[in-house]
């Protein structure tokens, strides 16, 4: 049981760091750079496995929307590490607000809750369970995805990719991406040789796992907290204005994922029909993702329109994460 931990955490790190750094070119060497390693590690694998474990010990059947509330909570260390939320890099305009609204709802309110814990957590279980049922989480429409369905999604996936890698060196898309292919394939490989357990709970940290986690998580985030205060020659400190702004989504978010982890979803068995991790598929995306990444106008593909739709998307969640907070659980209402 021990190796299948070890094996989980790794698997569920390699995902995380590669479906939501490296397909977006935002970390392009991240799976294959080790002085990346240092930060990528702990924000992605640590926080992920910490908010799996908790989420799994207190609801082995959690619905979508506890899952996204704890894939907020844990997109929110845009706030300090990188600062993006308080004022994003894209252009020259120095921002004075509380928070960018935009960017903290397309990336910590949709691409990191499904491309770094919710995809991760659901792939992990797929991979390690023999019986997986997270994935029941999902809309009956998306766990009846068929192959052709499949295929249109990892092409536009693709496209995605592509546009995002156009903004800077296209010629890094091909380099990076088959680079990074060994090490995902790997983990997967060795992740079916130690078998399957029953449940993805019974392969999360243990309590000393879960302290070593939130130590290591405390001494990051120390580190940034401090850092965040301090003034430099680019800018002076984090105004207290928008500490308290990211503190407060910080409890907004724990509060609703408490809430909404009252709630179970229907627990039945759920093997993906989607397109098989097979060399062809494998092909598609990276000939697609490199070849269309030399193309200018490429990032008008998919990524205007994922930022486009991911605004009102993650509106429409966070409705939705706030009336499950407030509804009764069944629990609750047979008592």
């Amino acid at each position: 049981m021990s190796r299948q931990r070890w094996t989980a955490a790794l698997l569920i790190t390699v995902l995380s760091i590669g479906l939501a750094e490296v397909t977006c070119a935002s970390a392009p060497w991240g799976l294959v750079f080790p002085p990346q390693w240092i930060l990528l590690v702990p924000v992605y694998g640590a926080q992920t496995l910490l908010v799996a474990a908790i989420v799994l010990r207190v609801n082995q059947r959690p619905t979508l929307l506890a899952l996204w509330c704890a894939g907020v909570v844990m997109g929110l260390y845009e706030f300090y590490i990188t600062h993006v939320l308080w004022d994003q890099p894209w252009d020259d305009i120095v921002s004075t607000g509380l928070v960018e609204v935009p960017e903290l709802l397309v990336i910590s309110m949709v691409w990191h809750p499904f491309m770094s814990v919710i995809l991760p957590i659901l792939l992990a279980e797929q991979i390690m369970v023999e019986s997986p049922t997270l994935a029941s989480a999902l809309p009956p429409r998306v766990r009846r995805l068929g192959s052709r369905a499949a295929w249109v999604v990892l092409i536009l996936f693709a496209f995605q990719s592509a546009g995002h890698y156009s903004q800077g060196a296209p010629w890094i898309a091909p380099l990076a991406l088959v680079a990074s292919v060994p090490v995902v394939w790997g983990t997967i490989r060795l992740t079916r040789r130690v078998g399957k357990s029953a449940t993805l709970a019974d392969v999360m940290p243990t309590r000393l796992g879960i302290i070593g986690l939130v130590a290591c998580l405390t001494v990051l985030f120390g580190l940034f907290i401090a850092l965040a205060n301090v003034e430099t020659e680019e800018r002076g400190p984090i105004s207290g204005g928008r500490q308290l702004m990211a503190l407060g989504l910080y409890a907004l978010f724990v509060l609703l994922t408490a809430r909404n982890l009252r709630h179970k979803s229907d627990g039945s068995v759920v093997r993906f029909r989607w397109v098989p991790v097979n060399r062809r598929a494998i092909l598609t995306y990276l000939g697609i993702a490199s070849a269309v990444a030399f193309i200018p106008w490429s990032f008008f593909f998919m990524p205007i329109v994922f930022w486009a739709g991911g605004m009102p998307f993650a509106l429409w969640l966070f409705v939705l994460a706030v009336r499950g907070a407030f509804a009764r659980s069944p629990q609750e209402t047979t008592s």
